[in-house]
């Protein structure tokens, strides 16, 4: 093959891509992205060119207003259901009662509340069981820590005696 064309083809390549990526931006600048909800939790995304203030998604036409409009990555999006031609405005939801901070408050509320109402609970017998072998063991290991120490000075003082016995010559 000619060096020629092989020059040729290297160049139009990008150059012919680069056209198709302008082109795709081109169309979709005067394109809207919208997003449809469906009855079965489906979610579809679609490009479609609004016409006069709809636009037409299967057989299915759709209005488009400028008060429900948000943009995602610059572009502009509509959030639908199915059934439904009026688009769902993500910031006008008025079914939330609590705002995310009181939703919080009111988690920690109940984590504080299982506390007190666990410490409050009658003792049942398991609860006494690992109480009292746990006060045994603390007990065990106290008497122990004092007999030691008992112990040695026993014989330390035993000790004595001996070497005063052996001064005095008894043993």
């Amino acid at each position: 093959m000619n060096p020629l064309y092989m020059l040729m083809i290297f160049m139009l390549v990008p150059l012919l891509l680069f056209a198709l990526v302008a082109i795709k931006i081109y169309k979709r600048r005067n394109m809207i992205k919208a997003i449809i909800v469906y009855a079965d939790r489906r979610v579809k995304s679609f490009w479609v060119k609004p016409d006069n203030n709809t636009i037409s998604i299967d057989t299915r036409s759709y209005t488009v207003t400028k008060d429900d409009i948000f943009l995602s990555k610059n572009v502009p999006c509509y959030i639908y259901q199915a059934d439904q031609p009026e688009p769902i405005n993500p910031l006008n939801f008025s079914k939330s009662l609590m705002t995310s901070q009181d939703f919080n408050t009111a988690i920690e509320a109940k984590v504080a509340r299982e506390i007190f109402n666990a410490v409050d609970k009658k003792l049942d017998a398991g609860m006494i069981s690992m109480i009292m072998g746990a006060a045994t063991i603390l007990a065990v290991v106290v008497i122990a820590y004092l007999g030691n120490q008992s112990i040695t000075m026993i014989l330390e003082q035993l000790k004595e005696i001996r070497d005063i016995l052996r001064i005095i010559g008894g043993i």
